[in-house]
């Protein structure tokens, strides 16, 4: 039985198609690029003479007969996560992603040939991912994580030859292991990273992090600023810096929760408008959360501004461990710490969303709540690599009442006075 192309598409809408590149291009750019390696994709599929469909998500089938072809078959992907989309594909079936630049009718051909003698073929790509994904029956009770496992063989590899810089290497994974990474999702080592900057009236601050941003290697995946309401130019700017752009109701817990929820890469980092993390976060977050163990992270934090503000920076480094202490004596021996929202702190989107977010009434110290959470699931660790956060607060107040106000803020917390932390910490920007 001849096997179908099953190609995995999205719309290119601007801030959703080729994230990552969001950066360099810019959303328009990244979206067109996008278009145009799905174009090839459709172009080299009709070239290889194999049934093929799309399974698509953004936007209605027409749409992309419109685009692509009347002829086209076109069915959606489903929801769930990428392994429940790929189960949903009849079998015999090659499974592409559609932005492979590298990919010809040729290959495609060869592959349904290696298909014909084996269970399962990849094409595994230079970066140490996959382009594509061959599967002859469908993997009972072992579900589509383990599909991409193959024998070493000669059909299998000649499959995977290309010169394109797309598909060079042969899988040296032995039979019956799973791989690093599969079908074109991102294993945990090189998960994409979604950047989440809750925002309010932070027209002065975005300009300098959007310039920050494009220099981070490798890039993430997405960066979405969840304005809470702003009356300056905060949209204007985050827009013209190629970000995702939501709003939300006003409060750091619910903009961090809506980012959250609107994102798509398993990793988040909720960054503040006027912090600056390491231009390698993305390797940093990505290296730090492959230990199961640790689920919730941060960086640490260095105030500075005109000059660095090394008291105040040491003040929250220690209280990292001496505000669960004191606050809440009997999570800290069960390993509660406290981070900040200065800290940057990351972690994996799934364990975001099974924890409950943040708690949707905190105005302040929505980051201590979240820890409290988080430490249900896992060890909480600060990461001694630094992110550059302003001294704003502390230009405004001065050192000492800076400190005052932090601590006392600390002890209403661990009270639950609520209404009481709200008022006692001044907004300033």
């Amino acid at each position: 039985m001849t096997p179908e192309i099953a190609i995995f598409a999205r719309w290119p809408e601007p801030g959703k198609a080729k994230t990552r590149l969001i950066p360099a291009l810019g959303a328009e750019g990244a979206a067109k690029l996008y278009a145009r390696l799905l174009e090839l994709t459709v172009r080299e599929a009709r070239a290889s003479g194999l049934p093929f469909h799309l399974r698509i998500t953004g936007d209605d089938p027409v749409r992309f007969r419109d685009w692509l072809g009347d002829d086209l078959d076109v069915r959606d992907q489903g929801g769930g996560d990428l392994g429940e989309k790929l189960a949903r594909v009849p079998t015999p079936c090659l499974m592409i992603g559609s932005d492979c630049p590298g990919l010809t009718a040729a290959l495609l051909r060869e592959a349904a040939d290696a298909l014909a003698e084996h269970e399962a073929v990849i094409g595994p790509a230079d970066d140490g991912g996959y382009w594509l994904l061959a599967l002859r029956r469908p993997l009972r009770g072992h579900g589509v994580e383990y599909a991409a496992s193959l024998s070493r063989n000669h059909a299998a590899a000649r499959c995977a030859r290309s010169r394109s810089a797309y598909s060079a290497r042969t899988d040296r994974h032995r039979h019956g292991r799973r791989p690093r990474r599969m079908a074109g999702s991102a294993g945990l080592s090189d998960a994409g990273v979604a950047i989440i900057v809750p925002v309010l009236n932070e027209a002065a601050a975005i300009p300098a992090l959007a310039a920050h941003f494009a220099k981070l290697d490798p890039s993430p995946e997405e960066i979405v600023m969840v304005d809470g309401g702003s009356e300056d130019d905060s949209v204007a700017l985050a827009q013209e810096a190629g970000w995702r752009v939501i709003t939300a109701q006003r409060g750091r817990a619910l903009q961090i929760n809506a980012g959250v929820a609107a994102a798509t890469a398993p990793l988040v980092c909720v960054v503040h408008a006027d912090s600056l993390p390491p231009v390698d976060m993305v390797a940093v977050i990505r290296e730090t959360l492959a230990n199961q163990r640790i689920a919730l992270a941060s960086f640490t934090p260095l105030i500075t501004g005109a000059k660095t503000r090394w008291l105040t920076s040491a003040h929250n480094y220690v209280k990292t461990w001496y505000a669960p202490l004191i606050t809440r004596p009997h999570l800290f021996v069960r390993g509660v710490r406290l981070l900040f929202g200065d800290h940057a702190m990351f972690f994996r989107r799934k364990d975001f969303l099974a924890i409950g977010g943040c708690t949707p009434g905190d105005i302040v110290m929505e980051e201590a709540d979240l820890c409290v959470k988080f430490a249900q699931l896992g060890r909480i660790r600060m990461v001694p690599r630094i992110v550059r956060t302003s001294d704003r607060r502390i230009a405004a107040w001065g050192p000492i009442k800076a400190n005052w106000i932090y601590f006392k803020v600390g002890i209403l917390w661990a009270l639950g006075l609520r209404d009481r932390m709200a008022r006692d910490y001044p907004d300033i920007r």
